[in-house]
């Protein structure tokens, strides 16, 4: 990471995960960039304002973050790489002022969160309590702070950076965790393979009878065979049934197997798969 300046995360500044996340992952000397969505992080990468992005990409209970996997897509064509990735621990709060009282007017949070507290959001449905996007857990949180009919779903770091008093955890699982991607320019130097490494590929593919048989037996064929950590897919732009599959792949592009099954699936016709787009390999889980 020599000479890496600026990293994008999602703020605001000492209220997300993602600030927790880039705090402890930035060398000395980096500066923190504070944006407001995932998709400007992309975007800020893929045009080089930023050095580094992270981004979350995973969580154990709510599922892919279809923000990030659509910009990836959208934004990342020859120009960003996968770098990283790490894990965090994710337990929400339902916050308020102290000065607040209880039915708020609303609830806000982050639309990630609101689907890793369900039970909680069934209980505010019977109370007839609205919920609210914000851009993130923190933007909720620092609005939340100058208005007391506000709660928020969010985490200790935003009650601690704002002001606010812990109510209850709300999460569904205590267990939970979000997985986050780091990402930088194309022309990063492709880390080198240590023997517990990621791939991530996508894939789009054509609306033909058998192509994702025929996309996940070029990995299930393999000889030793490679285990798909994650098989997610997203509707693009186009036709009903046009989607991009993202796969995770154990492994490093530069393992000479996985490397040829890559080349294999790139150079096949089109009769299944109409675009290929390789984000990188990277170490697996780090967790802070």
């Amino acid at each position: 990471m020599e000479g890496i300046i600026r990293i994008g995360y999602l703020g605001p500044e000492g209220a997300t995960f993602g600030y927790r996340v880039a705090k402890e992952y930035a060398p000395q000397g980096a500066t923190l960039v504070a944006l407001n969505t995932h998709t400007d992080i992309v975007q800020a990468v893929s045009e080089g304002r930023i050095d580094q992005g992270i981004v979350g990409i995973e969580n154990r209970w709510d599922g892919v973050v279809t923000e990030t996997t659509r910009a990836i897509w959208r934004y990342s064509r020859g120009r960003i790489r996968a770098i990283g990735e790490l894990r965090t621990p994710v337990v929400l709060y339902c916050l308020q002022r102290s000065d607040g009282q209880w039915p708020p007017r609303v609830v806000k949070s982050y639309t990630a969160a609101f689907g890793q507290c369900r039970s909680f959001l069934a209980d505010l449905a019977i109370q007839g309590i609205p919920i609210d996007n914000a851009s993130s857990t923190g933007a909720a949180a620092r609005e939340a702070a100058g208005d007391s009919t506000i709660a928020v779903i969010a985490s200790e770091l935003a009650a601690e950076s704002c002001g606010l008093r812990k109510m209850w955890v709300v999460s569904d699982d205590p267990r939970n965790q979000t997985r986050f991607l780091v990402l930088a320019a194309v022309s990063t130097l492709q880390l080198s393979a240590t023997g517990n490494d990621r791939t991530t590929v996508l894939v789009r593919l054509a609306n033909v009878p058998g192509a994702l048989h025929q996309l996940t037996g070029v990995f299930a064929t393999a000889s030793p065979s490679y285990n798909l950590t994650l098989l997610y897919h997203d509707p693009v732009e186009g036709e009903f049934g046009d989607y991009v599959f993202w796969l995770d792949v154990t492994g490093h592009q530069d393992d000479p197997i996985l490397r040829s099954r890559l080349e294999q699936l790139a150079a096949r016709p089109n009769s299944f798969m109409r675009e290929m787009l390789l984000l990188g390999s990277y170490p697996a889980t780090a967790n802070l």
